[in-house]
């Protein structure tokens, strides 16, 4: 028997389908599997998809070993000719055959279920049985009948270098914390500033200000000619002593101004400074209210960057020729990922719209990339929330979306924690992560 597989330039519901349908004709002798892509056509304006099949190949056999498994690569997707070509192969080679039409473009999935449905009846009397998966449900529909969702069973459970991997990103790192115990200190001071249980000046809007005008700002952004003496009054008058101390003690030094030659460390030093303190203190109310619920099926990865300049070329930026080796290194604050489905978390202490909705739209340029167009984000900033509903209409506008694909968390939803069922924001976060 053969299954079918048309790909598409996505290649999660590809891989997905395939993964579902090997186990659902598990029991059948010589299973093969045939990945139908197409190849560069420029006359036709064709984006080649043989590269996503490759991608999608190589992890079903680190999957199933055992498989049969090879790429079938069409000149013209919407030529009736070329697909009858490619039909009648398959009719002569395999008597029972199985067509997934989740990917490929709308005229190359009509095409093959036409010719497949027409010869498989012709020749053998049998009736082709055929699949696709469905977005809204996560839901393999197969004949007309619905699977369980696949974000549920184990064997379509994706790592974060499977799933970038899949997407043509090989050099993916997490979890690098700089300066940790400094990140938990500031974390514990924030939930006992939002609590009031003590005021921490570190976290108040003036401070920020303050901050940012601050000698110990601008020698942190690289600024040459400012001495030790102005870099300790600029940090005793901000009040951060404390913090810097912790600092210094884990980078082995005894002074910030031992940094001088170092610009590097002192750019992640100012990004812990001005935000990187929230982006922790997201990722471990999250930690703990899913430790409270005993929740072990969502994975969080926390400060994810691309580490080379280049990344596979990837067919979907191929606009121009000389596009094909743009770098593109990126750092995204914090993924979860729930079975496979992914959802990226863009975190700031702005509290600028304009600001906000940058990370919004940066966040959903990063989720359509690295985990295809299905891919949910979530922004959590200090816009106040009467700004919360014009945000969200502007994602919805870009989106086109009928059901959501993203949310807005503000400061006051953070603020606004149930202390008497327990329940808070981050409960809501956990839960659209797993929708």
């Amino acid at each position: 028997m053969v299954v079918v597989i048309l790909v598409g330039t996505n290649p999660l519901p590809c891989y997905l389908s395939a993964m579902y349908l090997i186990e659902h004709y598990k029991k059948k002798e010589n299973l093969n599997l045939i990945f139908v892509c197409t190849k560069d056509n420029e006359e036709k304006n064709q984006t080649g998809t043989d590269k996503i099949a490759k991608r999608i190949k190589a992890l079903i056999k680190e999957k199933h070993s055992k498989i049969t498994s090879r790429i079938s690569k069409i000149s013209d997707a919407s030529s009736e000719k070329h697909v009858k070509e490619r039909v009648r192969y398959i009719v002569k080679k395999y008597e029972h055959a199985h067509l997934n039409y989740t990917g490929g473009t709308k005229t190359m999935a009509a095409l093959f279920f036409h010719y497949m449905k027409e010869s498989y009846q012709k020749k053998y009397k049998y009736k082709l049985s055929s699949s696709y998966l469905d977005a809204r449900t996560n839901a393999i529909i197969i004949d007309g009948k619905g699977s369980e969702a696949l974000s549920k069973l184990s064997y379509c459970k994706l790592s974060l270098k499977e799933l970038t991997k899949l997407h043509g990103y090989n050099n993916i790192e997490h979890d690098v914390y700089n300066y940790k115990k400094v990140l938990e200190k500031l974390s514990h001071m924030y939930e006992e500033h939002l609590c009031e249980k003590t005021k921490h000046t570190f976290f108040d809007k003036a401070t920020k200000t303050a901050f940012k005008k601050s000698k110990l700002y601008s020698y942190l952004q690289g600024k040459k000619g400012i001495g030790k003496k102005e870099i300790d009054k600029s940090i005793k008058e901000l009040g951060f002593t404390e913090i810097i101390d912790q600092i210094c003690s884990e980078k082995n030094i005894e002074d910030l101004i031992e940094l001088q030659n170092d610009d590097d460390v002192k750019i992640k030093i100012n990004a812990l400074l001005e935000g990187g303190w929230f982006e922790y203190f997201v990722l471990r109310q999250l930690e703990k209210r899913l430790e409270a619920k005993g929740e072990s099926e969502i994975n969080l990865y926390f400060d994810v960057r691309n580490t080379k300049d280049e990344v596979d070329k990837k067919e979907k930026d191929k606009e121009k020729e000389d596009k094909k080796d743009k770098k593109d290194t990126f750092q995204l604050d914090l993924v979860a990922i729930y079975g496979y489905q992914m959802t990226l978390i863009s975190i700031t202490t702005s509290d600028l719209k304009k600001t906000v909705k940058q990370k919004g739209f940066e966040a959903m340029h990063r989720a359509r990339q690295i985990s295809g167009s299905e891919t949910k984000f979530v922004v959590v900033s200090f816009l106040k929330k009467g700004n919360l509903n014009a945000l969200e209409e502007d994602f919805k506008l870009e989106l086109g979306a009928t059901f959501n694909r993203y949310k807005a968390v503000c400061l006051d939803d953070i603020k606004d924690t149930d202390n008497k069922s327990g329940k808070n924001i981050f409960d809501d976060i956990i839960e659209f992560i797993k929708k």
